[in-house]
């Protein structure tokens, strides 16, 4: 008998157990209580490489509702992009002291379902006496979220350069993913699922470059700082990706900060809940802010937008061409304030003057010195009168 197959058996029916564990103190349903059970967004951030073979980020959940969410446990699964995998064996754990939930809710036990790229979070028994009924679940913030957890992915191999890309398993098989509360009922207190499919992140992609740290074969190099490249991995920089609203006008959504890959690639997450049309806004640290030529719409399923390959791609055609058929957001913004002009320029030489080095935004080249080719950069499109262009 293939001794590695019944192991992996036995990890598998283990995870079922305690996931069944934990149902059999939920009770289904919500016709009985007398209160609106609360809501909830599930996503992840902070997503970073501590180097090429060690990937982290964190597991948040946010109250959305008016109804207030004291946690009666989680359960996860969360399934890798095949490109992120890389072919490599993962291993996964959970970071200590990283959690903001109540001592007896801290998750204790995770694990990896290789044939899945599954990683999967074990639920805790819900904390109640039950002798008194008093709870003590952990009452989710409705302003910046909770930590649940910060999670560990160590591969025996590179991580690949595609994004972690995730997608939330939401059956039986491999893991379910599971959110329970304490819900009020009469005079009692009741456990009971609150899951929701739209109620969890959906991953969405976008491809660009950016002028300033364009090298041609390559695509955005590193970042740099005074020791070198300032991110792990594949990571070039990072950026903000936010959602205008194509009939308000207003900004619906903004992403948690977004890893930028060094070929361009960039996931970002969105609710799954989200709908209509919207103008993808994308925000550099030096960068022009860069709209989508044209509202895409969001579905609940994941959008894919690459800028790189026309000018068209950007609203009013707001990019420099940096090599043939491959086109890069302007660099030079280092005030943000929507326009490459004497303000950036002053910045930059007062920063070359004084010999700066590191992970600053007056290094547009992002080579992590500022002098006269940071200066270069700045004057060109100071000179072309660079600015946002934007529908409204």
């Amino acid at each position: 008998m293939n001794i590695k197959l019944v192991k992996y058996n036995m990890l598998q029916m283990k995870n079922i157990f305690r996931l069944f564990l934990f149902l059999t103190f939920i009770i289904l349903g919500t016709g009985l209580f007398s209160q609106t059970p609360p809501t909830y967004y599930c996503d992840i951030r902070n997503e970073s490489f501590a180097d090429s073979k060690i990937f982290e980020f964190d597991l948040y959940l946010t109250r959305t509702g008016t109804t207030a969410l004291e946690l009666a446990g989680i359960n996860t699964g969360i399934i890798l992009n095949t490109g992120f995998v890389n072919g490599g064996v993962i291993t996964a754990s959970l970071v200590s002291g990283a959690s903001e939930l109540n001592s007896a809710q801290i998750p204790a036990n995770i694990s990896y379902d290789a044939a899945y790229r599954c990683v999967m979070i074990a639920p805790k028994q819900p904390p109640r006496n039950y002798n008194t009924g008093v709870t003590s679940g952990t009452v989710i913030s409705n302003t910046t979220g909770t930590k649940v957890c910060r999670i560990r992915l160590t591969n025996s191999v590179d991580f690949g350069t595609d994004p972690a890309n995730y997608s939330w398993s939401m059956n039986v098989w491999p893991y379910h993913t599971v959110v329970g509360a304490f819900v009020q009922s009469g005079s009692n207190v009741l456990s009971t699922i609150i899951t929701n499919a739209s109620s969890q992140s959906l991953s969405n992609n976008l491809t660009t470059y950016l002028e300033g740290l364009y090298t041609s074969g390559i695509g955005n190099h590193h970042a740099q700082d005074e020791m070198g490249d300032h991110f792990h991995g594949p990571v070039a920089d990072k950026v903000t990706v936010k959602l205008a609203n194509a009939s308000t006008h207003t900004v619906d959504y903004v992403s948690p900060v977004a890893n930028l890959y060094t070929n361009g690639k960039c996931s970002f997450t969105v609710p799954a809940s989200l709908s209509g049309s919207y103008y993808l806004v994308v925000n550099h640290r030096n960068g022009i802010e860069t709209w989508s030529a044209s509202p895409l719409v969001f579905s609940g399923s994941a959008l894919n937008y690459n800028f790189t390959d026309a000018a068209s791609k950007a609203y009013g055609n707001n990019m420099i061409q940096v090599d043939p058929g491959k086109w890069a957001f302007f660099s030079g913004d280092v005030n943000q304030d929507d326009i490459v002009d004497s303000g950036d320029l002053n910045l930059v030489d007062n920063a070359s003057t004084a010999i700066t080095m590191g992970y600053v935004t007056e290094d547009v080249n992002g080579d992590g010195l500022v002098d006269s080719g940071d200066m270069i950069a700045v004057d060109n499109n100071s000179t072309a009168i660079v600015y946002v262009k934007s529908p409204f």
